[in-house]
């Protein structure tokens, strides 16, 4: 769990019983429970030897968070309300540039972010798709109603991709950052250097197979 709660990345090949253990404890409540146990060990070590960064949960738990332009008014969204608290407030980094589209802006996806980053983007498939222009695995054009224009949503450009300021630019900007991290970021200033979305084919080929309706 100490790995999950650092990385988000999930340890495969368990047994059985590690499995349900897994399931019990990556309930929200009970990962927030061991968070806030083992929190300012976990802090110390990782800030340790990754300064001007933070650990995966802290990004869940801790990062500030703020409303997702078009998630102003919950009227708008009062038949999920447990959605809208859930999905309108993220903590977000700043955009500096690149070409994409998060999914959530041009269709029927809730906000999602992974330390700052929104998550899934537009495919190449849905761009196609929904300006009436994908085809098949035979070269013909999938019939729809949708034309081109319909849809404004961009893919990833992988010559271009989406920028984003770095954890430690975020962390400077809602001075979070500790006095030792502060100093070692003066020696460090790559460490301010955008990050880019790695675009990943993928990712792209298995989001083909799911439709997702545009707003």
């Amino acid at each position: 769990m100490k790995h999950y709660l650092l990385t988000g990345e999930r340890n495969s090949g368990l047994d059985g019983d590690s499995e349900l253990k897994w399931l019990f404890f990556c309930d929200k409540g009970k990962l927030s429970e061991l968070w806030g146990t083992h929190r300012d060990a976990l802090l110390t070590e990782w800030i340790k030897n990754n300064p001007c960064s933070r650990p995966w949960y802290w990004w869940v738990e801790e990062a500030p968070k703020e409303i997702i332009p078009g998630f102003e008014n919950p009227e708008d969204h009062s038949l999920y309300p447990e959605y809208y608290e859930r999905s309108a407030y993220q903590a977000r980094r700043e955009r500096l540039g690149g070409t994409g589209t998060p999914a959530y802006e041009v269709l029927a996806y809730g906000p999602a972010f992974d330390m700052g980053i929104p998550h899934p983007w537009v495919t190449k498939f849905d761009e196609d798709y929904y300006n009436g222009r994908a085809v098949d695995i035979h070269g013909n054009i999938i019939q729809t109603n949708y034309k081109e224009g319909h849809f404004k949503g961009k893919a990833i450009d992988p010559n271009d991709p989406p920028t984003f300021e770095s954890e430690a630019a975020y962390l400077s900007r809602h001075g979070l950052l500790t006095k030792e991290e502060k100093a070692y970021l003066k020696k460090h200033p790559e460490l301010l250097e955008p990050e880019a979305v790695i675009f990943d084919e993928c990712d792209e080929e298995e989001s083909e197979t799911e439709a997702c309706t545009p707003l």
